[in-house]
């Protein structure tokens, strides 16, 4: 299957060939929603409702459980907070940098499992350059797939549970998108927008409220929709960076310099002011 036969609808999904019969493709959406919808969930998640102003300490971030900078060398990815290392696979490696850069063939990062565990809300930010490539890419996907746990590259899998974050899509808008299940394609709700990242190193935050999922650019909301699928639901035993629990979808070709894990949904006002310090200040 090609990425090129997911064809593009709003609020309406239209099959992927031959693949959707054996569930090889991802979005069938439970909920589509984009900014701009009457559905979209109130102001400021994670923080004040009701388009009430969120307090002085609602807008700055706290500690995150997991905090993953990039500067080392090698192929272990250490977490600063001191949680279990993730692994750089496929021939990338950390270069000093503080930036990692995957190939977009078979790059990937493999972050410990459990992520999402016992959580009822979740905020996951990351610092990214995307480098071009073809849609349904992931910059992350915590979850699993239809083999289970560390699936080879190249075995035949579709997503079974996952929280995604992809740059494109094939739907409408078909910018950045949040993607959401506990029961594969058939149960997906998405947070669209469009938003097209560009080659240069961006901010792209996604939170996940008791009622609302929602993601940010460069600080700035960009979609919200009411929150359908529990967390509770989702086994993340694959939780990557740069590779999706869908084997039809390619690996991303991107440039990473920070990733941050938060058990509650941040205020919107805190994505900001993440924003505004950027990856290296803690």
């Amino acid at each position: 299957m090609t990425v090129g036969a997911r064809a593009p609808h709003r609020h309406m999904w239209v099959p992927c060939a031959a693949a959707l019969l054996a569930g090889a493709c991802s979005s069938g959406p439970l909920a589509l929603g984009r900014l701009d919808d009457d559905a979209i969930v109130g102001a400021d998640a994670g923080g004040a409702a009701d388009g009430a102003s969120p307090t002085g300490d609602a807008c700055e971030p706290p500690s995150p459980a997991r905090d993953y900078a990039f500067g080392g060398v090698g192929t272990e990815l250490v977490d600063l907070r001191g949680g279990p290392s993730g692994r750089v696979l496929g021939g990338a490696v950390l270069d000093g940098s503080s930036v990692l850069r995957l190939d977009g063939v078979d790059d990937y990062v493999d972050l410990p499992n459990g992520i999402l565990e016992g959580l009822s809300a979740v905020s996951v930010a990351v610092w990214v350059r995307r480098l071009g490539g073809a849609g349904y890419t992931r910059i992350f996907d915590l979850g699993t797939s239809s083999v289970g746990e560390d699936p080879p590259p190249g075995t035949p899998a579709v997503g079974r549970s996952y929280l995604a974050l992809t740059p494109s899509t094939g739907n409408v808008p078909s910018g950045l998108a949040v993607l959401m299940s506990a029961d594969g394609a058939g149960g997906e709700a998405v947070a669209l927008s469009d938003v097209v990242l560009d080659e240069e190193l961006r901010l792209v935050v996604v939170t996940v409220s008791s009622d609302a999922v929602s993601l940010f650019h460069e600080g700035a909301l960009v979609a919200r929709v009411p929150r359908t699928v529990p967390l509770a639901g989702i086994v993340d035993e694959n939780a990557w960076l740069g590779r999706s629990q869908y084997a039809a979808d390619p690996h991303l070709a991107a440039e990473y310099a920070g990733l941050r894990v938060w058990g509650e949904a941040l205020a919107d006002c805190a994505v900001r002011t993440l924003h505004a310090r950027g990856p290296s200040a803690r």
